[in-house]
């Protein structure tokens, strides 16, 4: 489901992006280690209660089920996203 190919200008325009590509080498292979272990503990059905509040306020949830797949996705391939982002600040 997940499409590993993503546009620049998914990322480019990214408030810290070009402080992360300028960070020295050593730096930058640390900078997602804690974002990489939250993402593979993640529990996508405790994303129900943020779809609840949504819909308690008015919006629709109709991408439920596709935002819920993209993060099991996520989860599942936890590796590969992360490399994907230490890919993008070199």
């Amino acid at each position: 489901m997940v499409n590993w190919q993503w546009p620049e200008r998914y990322y480019r325009w990214h408030i810290f992006f070009d402080y992360l590509r300028r960070s020295p080498h050593a730096l930058k292979k640390h900078y997602f280690d804690e974002f990489a272990d939250e993402l593979r503990l993640m529990n996508t059905p405790a994303l129900n209660i943020y779809f609840e509040q949504l819909r308690n306020y008015g919006y629709p949830d109709r991408n439920r089920e596709v935002i819920v797949a993209y993060f099991s996705d996520m989860r599942q391939n936890w590796a590969k996203f992360v490399n994907m982002l230490k890919g993008f600040i070199g």
